[in-house]
């Protein structure tokens, strides 16, 4: 397997308000090389935080594709997360 994708990303308020969104992710899969998966890992949350794929291109997809993670946290928390995609 071949990493094509690691990103880190890192949301956070110090304002009274909750925030949530949705972080896009470009990726170009290789030549003579097929989509396999993508690994979410939260690297800092608060207890009202999360993240979560919430769109993936299907394993053996090939050429230009986009992966989407919404993420959201509670007021004046945070979250941090790392996203990993591969190749096969």
């Amino acid at each position: 397997m071949s990493t094509i994708l690691n990103s880190k990303r890192k949301h956070s308020s110090v304002q009274p308000v909750e925030r949530h969104g949705t972080d896009s992710f470009s990726i170009i899969i290789p030549r003579g090389e097929v989509y396999h998966g993508c690994l979410l890992t939260i690297l800092e949350s608060d207890i009202h935080s999360s993240a979560k794929v919430t769109s993936q291109p299907q394993r053996g997809a090939r050429g230009r594709q986009k992966i989407t993670v919404d993420w959201q946290h509670g007021t004046g928390d945070k979250v941090s997360y790392q996203l990993e995609a591969f190749t096969r």
